[in-house]
């Protein structure tokens, strides 16, 4: 069977390597990423010296952001619908 599958999408995405003239280890990416799931935009930003090491972390931490928003949205509509009716109906 087919499943179809809907990604959050980019909305932007900004990397800056920095580095040290007197030691090239010193070297390191910062990474800001915005993602959309068809609605605000999240954000994300991480630093590593592997610029897709922080890309992969940043990409992550907006995950987590949006996850953290869709979280909170569904506890707002549960205590709006199903706590709020019970105590309104006296069985509370």
């Amino acid at each position: 069977s087919y499943q179809s599958y809907i990604y959050p999408f980019f909305c932007q995405q900004n990397c800056s390597c920095f580095s040290n003239s007197l030691c090239a280890a010193a070297s390191f990416g910062e990474v800001n990423v915005l993602i959309s799931y068809g609605g605000p935009c999240f954000a994300g930003k991480a630093s590593s010296t592997d610029v897709i090491h922080a890309s992969a972390e940043a990409y992550m931490n907006a995950l987590n952001a949006l996850a953290a928003h869709r979280a909170d949205e569904e506890s707002i509509q549960f205590v709006g619908s199903g706590i709020m009716q019970a105590f309104d109906s006296g069985t509370a």
